[in-house]
């Protein structure tokens, strides 16, 4: 779990509460400290080396001096796991007690797969309100043909190999895109991939949630993830331009609340349920 200044605490509270109160007991919680944090978080932290211990879970922090966003944050907290399989869990999300005890269970017996994710229900991010639910594909080959469209694994359910992700370069920075950009090198050295077809995680939306997925800078990161594509023929000449056509129109041209409105019309689901 990475956290960093602008964290709100209630929410890195119930986070990693709900990382630490899982069926299946974690052996480690890795918490990389990105950049400088005020004092409430720094209580924060404490409260959660003192629950790790009375849990007997090893606690281990890394503080970076500054704030080097996700993927180097990342990649770092894995450096530093020891474990076998490594789940990834953000600051402000919510998790089900069975998580790590159904994708661990579900690696062990599958050991052609390198990596697990889950579905998501994307929740208001005070009132815990459902909003939508992301679905995203179960079957290795069905997430590889995503993967030639858009980012086939909800960041936040992942758990995988750690050797694998060390092995293709582990999580590298990459605005916005630090996971997406790791399952294609995943991809590219035959790695395979699965997602349960469970809710396991909720996953809380505030106002600013699609603005982040707008703008020039996200439109070239997005660019570069589709030329890395090209490049590693996933995908064709055609559909690259389909590709980075529809993203310019997206994340450049349209308003931010038109996109929003596209995003929950086409690229979620309806979400009936908590």
């Amino acid at each position: 779990m990475c956290v960093y200044g602008r964290d709100d605490i209630e929410y890195f509270n119930v986070a990693y509460n709900t990382a630490l109160n899982q069926t299946l007991k974690p052996t480690e919680f890795i918490l990389v400290v990105d950049g400088p944090v005020n004092n409430a978080i720094t209580i924060e932290i404490k409260k959660l080396q003192e629950l790790c211990i009375e849990k007997i879970i090893i606690f281990k922090i890394v503080e970076l001096n500054v704030n080097k966003g996700h993927g180097e944050a990342r990649r770092v907290g894995v450096q530093n796991c020891t474990s076998k399989y490594v789940a990834i869990f953000d600051s402000d999300d919510i998790y089900d007690i069975k998580r790590l005890e159904l994708q661990a269970e579900f690696l062990e017996a599958a050991p052609e797969i390198s990596i697990v994710g889950s579905q998501i229900i994307e929740v208001d991010s005070k009132t815990l309100r459902p909003l939508s639910r992301r679905v995203v594909p179960v079957e290795h080959d069905d997430i590889m043909n995503t993967m030639k469209v858009k980012c086939p694994l909800n960041q936040m359910t992942v758990m995988f190999v750690r050797s694998a992700v060390v092995d293709v370069g582990n999580y590298q920075s990459f605005f916005h895109n630090e996971d997406y950009y790791l399952w294609i090198r995943l991809a590219e050295n035959g790695y395979r991939f699965h997602n349960l077809n469970l809710d396991l995680v909720k996953a809380r939306i505030n106002p600013l949630f699609y603005k982040r997925r707008g703008g020039l800078n996200y439109f070239l990161s997005e660019l570069k993830i589709q030329k890395l594509l090209f490049e590693k023929n996933f995908i064709s000449q055609t559909l690259f331009v389909f590709n980075v056509s529809v993203r310019f129109v997206i994340q450049v041209l349209l308003p931010e609340k038109v996109r929003g409105l596209l995003f929950k019309l086409i690229f979620r689901k309806k979400a009936t349920y908590v």
